[in-house]
């Protein structure tokens, strides 16, 4: 089958490669038009609070994010999560546990995923994955029992589960950014023992036990309804991210899901840059990061709109242009050695199966005459 490469999420602004081109002809408009070494600052959707100067922060950062895993991909995730195979070396790993899993996975949570993988059907999900970012000021230990008391709450038994805390080095400011990785099961256990390939096959409401577990994927909700229930569910996670920290008489730490404009706050949210993206900053783009989060929200929120670029200026709109002209050509110059490359050896492959089924007729004493 010939392998197709798709362009469309290589200009996606969520994809960390479109921000090369743009950073750099925001860069290029910085130079040209405030005549000094400007420093960048992108700042986009996102809900980060910056802290006080000379005082403990106000707001934590908030990250709650939900993410689906296509058929093929768990056992490789699950790996990546729990840093196992080719991922022991990064030594980042805190806390990982397995729960609610079939008599069949208990033992050896990773075949859980691989069955999935492996017996889940065609263009399903195999796993639903949140992604939490983490207070700094709880220990290890306490980081992972609100993890797992929000598991438990969200979960209870319903569905299988692995979930793992990471605790890299920050790309910013370099200090910890823990976080927990939830990977759920979309099929709901009913008590029903079922082998690993009947699992995960089509369920069978009339007769649940020749079929596989049912499948809670939320396909029955509207687009509204299931915004709705996305909203929800962030908001639970800092009520109970919230709840917890109280208990513990930690102040200051608080965190709240609505956008900055839902709060009142009168301030453009810092853009995740994510662990890609900033890598590629200098030291400069970091050190100007660092001390824009460093002002108090009115001091800050001015300077930005000093800093804002007018995209309506025709000469940054020309350097814009250009930068991303240049890169689609790049970008499609290597598309089209790909697709020449995948084209060459399609054929070599049809080439080869041509002429084996022609020897194989003429030993068997077909295709005279042809």
């Amino acid at each position: 089958m010939l392998s197709i490469r798709y362009l469309s999420a290589a200009f996606s602004p969520r994809n960390p490669i479109f921000y090369v081109p743009v950073i750099a002809a925001l860069r290029l408009y910085c130079q040209q038009t405030l005549q000094h070494k400007a420093h960048l600052y992108v700042s986009a959707c996102g809900e980060k609070r910056a802290p006080l100067r000379g005082a403990k922060p106000i707001m934590a950062t908030y990250h709650f994010s939900v993410k689906f895993g296509a058929k093929g991909r768990g056992g490789a995730h699950a790996d990546y999560i729990t840093r196992e195979g080719k991922y022991q070396g990064r030594g980042d790993l805190i806390h990982a546990e397995h729960g609610n899993m079939p008599a069949w996975a208990q033992d050896e949570p990773r075949h859980f995923w691989q069955a999935a993988d492996q017996f889940e059907r065609k263009n399903g999900s195999a796993y639903r994955e949140f992604e939490i970012a983490l207070p700094r000021e709880l220990n290890r230990e306490q980081q992972t029992d609100l993890i797992r008391r929000f598991v438990r709450h969200e979960l209870g038994e319903r569905h299988a589960y692995t979930f793992a805390i990471h605790n890299p080095a920050a790309g910013i400011d370099g200090g910890e950014q823990p976080h927990a990785h939830v990977m759920m099961s979309l099929r709901v256990n009913d008590g029903i023992e079922r082998a690993p390939d009947q699992y995960f096959k089509r369920f069978n409401a009339k007769y649940p036990e020749r079929g596989g577990a049912q499948k809670d994927s939320g396909h029955n909700l509207t687009l509204s309804e299931q915004r709705e229930a996305l909203v929800d569910l962030r908001a639970r996670w800092a009520e109970t991210h919230n709840r917890y920290l109280d208990a513990l008489g930690i102040e200051n730490s608080r965190i709240d899901h609505r956008s900055l404009a839902e709060q009142g706050i009168d301030r453009q949210p810092e853009y995740h840059l994510g662990f890609e993206v900033s890598g590629r900053l200098t030291v400069e783009d970091r050190t100007a990061i660092k001390q824009l989060r460093e002002q108090p929200d009115t001091e800050r929120y001015s300077q930005e709109k000093m800093t804002y670029f007018d995209f309506h200026d025709e000469k940054w709109l020309a350097g814009y242009r250009q930068a991303m002209a240049d890169y689609r050509e790049r970008f499609e110059q290597r598309f089209i050695a790909d697709l020449k490359r995948d084209i060459a050896e399609q054929k070599q492959v049809t080439d080869r199966h041509f002429v084996r089924e022609k020897t194989i007729e003429r030993e068997r004493g077909f295709g005279y005459g042809d």
